[in-house]
């Protein structure tokens, strides 16, 4: 059994902050117990994390490969998948500049990368469900450049979460 819960509270802070950051200690407690985090040993649990943008994987221009950067934040999302006890769906998208096959092709390539490094990182395949949308479902609207860079991504979407 963890030792006792100890928060440290600045007495400065207006009466706005300490109820903000009250809520947030208690969003995290709640979203700990349920995921049954709380019940073992002492560990890290951040499910507040999930609500980060940082849950959009990007890519080079007609690459299926996960950069450095990608990876880190594919070990954070891991890391946040072992206290969610919830499934994910990885939806791979492109931007508009291929035939609609190879980009729907290219699409899962993206979301079956991420896949397969978080299946490395411990996280059961059963958990994760893995779709594409190629150029038909853009997530960024629009054209040039920069839209373009926007929709070469795979996006991370946490199943049976209340928005």
């Amino acid at each position: 059994m963890p030792g006792p819960l100890r928060i440290y509270y600045n007495f400065n802070m207006c009466n706005y902050a300490k109820r903000h950051i009250a809520k947030a200690i208690i969003f995290c407690l709640i979203g700990c117990f349920f995921a049954g985090a709380c019940s073992s040993a002492p560990k890290k649990c951040d499910n507040c994390r999930r609500e980060e943008a940082s849950r959009v994987f990007y890519f080079k221009y007609g690459s299926s490969a996960l950069d450095v950067a990608a990876k880190e934040s594919v070990k954070n999302l891991a890391q946040d998948l072992s206290c969610y006890k919830g499934n994910i769906r990885l939806e791979g998208h492109t931007d508009a500049v291929s035939s609609a096959d190879f980009n729907k092709k290219l699409g899962l390539r993206r979301s079956k990368a991420v896949e397969d490094f978080l299946i490395s990182l411990g996280i059961e395949p059963s958990r994760i469900k893995t779709i594409t949308y190629g150029k038909d479902k853009p997530l960024v609207q629009g054209s040039g450049p920069e839209v373009d860079a926007l929709n070469r991504c795979v996006v991370v979407v946490f199943e049976g979460v209340s928005e």
